[in-house]
């Protein structure tokens, strides 16, 4: 195992995964020279960052933001025969390393904004922002609070995006994109493909409208709108 504590200020910390294995504190790299299937890494005070550069193996990721002003922002990475925590980091960047990875993404109290495109996802709010590059499946979650909104972006595929009134997910052949509780999401198909979407009440009274180019559908607390798709 492997634990490491950065000092007071604002530290720039990456962690590759991708080979023998390393970890670069503000520009000075460390070789780790032995096998290790544990590691803990706290920023400590200051505005730290984190990018996190994956393995070839299937790795799951989650990030939690502080929900209050005495919580720590949590990180953690498992993958077969490894577990990583990572605390106090205002800023994480997750890339996967080619395995059928996922990051499971947890908002704050505030009001924050979700986007997710076909390379990429990130997840960011007051004093926080989770990133999720080259990863397969990537779901988020806006159910702590505030006045959340989702941005979701087609690939060049053939899409398939449903909504509904708890979520909406957004689907090709070998993505997913799923955004869970925000009260507002909004979907492009723009990028190629033939693109579908399915649009589902909720249990109250809703209201719909359509045109040739889009469409949107709102109740009591949500509203969804999907543009581009046939």
């Amino acid at each position: 195992s492997l634990v490491i504590r950065t000092g007071d200020g604002s530290d720039n910390v990456v962690l590759d995964l991708s080979g023998q294995g390393s970890i670069t504190i503000n520009s000075v790299v460390h070789s780790i020279d032995r096998p290790f299937s544990s590691i803990t890494v706290d920023g400590g005070p200051g505005n730290d960052s984190l990018e996190i550069i994956g393995s070839l193996k299937d790795e799951r990721f989650i990030a939690r933001a502080s929900l209050t002003s005495v919580d720590q922002v949590l990180a953690t990475l498992q993958s077969p025969g490894f577990e990583g925590s990572f605390t106090s980091f205002e800023a994480i960047v997750f890339r996967g390393g080619g395995g059928n990875d996922r990051a499971t993404l947890f908002d704050s109290a505030g009001d924050d904004t979700f986007e997710a495109t076909a390379t990429s996802a990130t997840l960011r709010g007051v004093g926080f922002s989770f990133t999720a590059i080259g990863v397969n499946n990537v779901y988020a979650h806006g159910t702590s609070g505030g006045s959340d909104t989702a941005f979701l972006y087609d690939s060049p595929q053939n899409d398939r995006l449903a909504i509904r009134h708890q979520f909406t997910s957004l689907r090709s052949d070998d993505l997913f994109r799923l955004a869970y509780g925000f009260e507002k999401v909004h979907a492009f198909a723009g990028n190629g493909g033939i693109d579908h979407a399915d649009l589902y009440d909720s249990p109250g009274d809703d209201r719909m409208s359509a045109s040739s180019a889009a469409a949107w559908i709102s109740g009591r607390d949500y509203y969804a709108g999907a543009r581009g798709f046939h």
